[in-house]
């Protein structure tokens, strides 16, 4: 008898497996999307950092942009140069250039 009741448990036990099938497919199919939009954002961050970093870096630190403007602001006078400098204009126009030169750079991938 001990035998029916074992074998009893086991039919049991696959019938419920069979019966949370559909939801462990569910579920496998909800990590793999997860994973796979994960994985895909994660790809275009890096990429991302790849062309900013490798690419945007030296160019910004070739163009020398806070020189060349401390160069042509240099004619200017000089109660005119503080005012400007208090107010944080040369940084805030190196801020501009230094994000044109970003969006230059971000041109060139075609999904940016």
């Amino acid at each position: 008898m001990d035998v029916f009741k074992e074998l009893g448990e086991f039919i049991k036990s696959v019938y419920e497996w069979v019966i949370d099938l559909p939801d462990m497919i569910d579920q496998l199919f909800e990590r793999f999307i997860v994973w796979g939009v994960t994985s895909y954002f994660e790809a275009k961050r890096d990429t991302l950092e790849f062309f900013y970093y490798n690419v945007g870096q030296p160019v910004i630190a070739n163009l020398n942009i806070s020189d060349q403007i401390s160069r042509a602001l240099s004619g200017i006078d000089p109660q005119i140069s503080a005012v400007l400098a208090y107010a944080g204009a040369f940084e805030s126009l190196n801020i501009i250039l230094s994000a044109y030169v970003t969006r230059f750079v971000l041109d060139f991938i075609p999904w940016a």
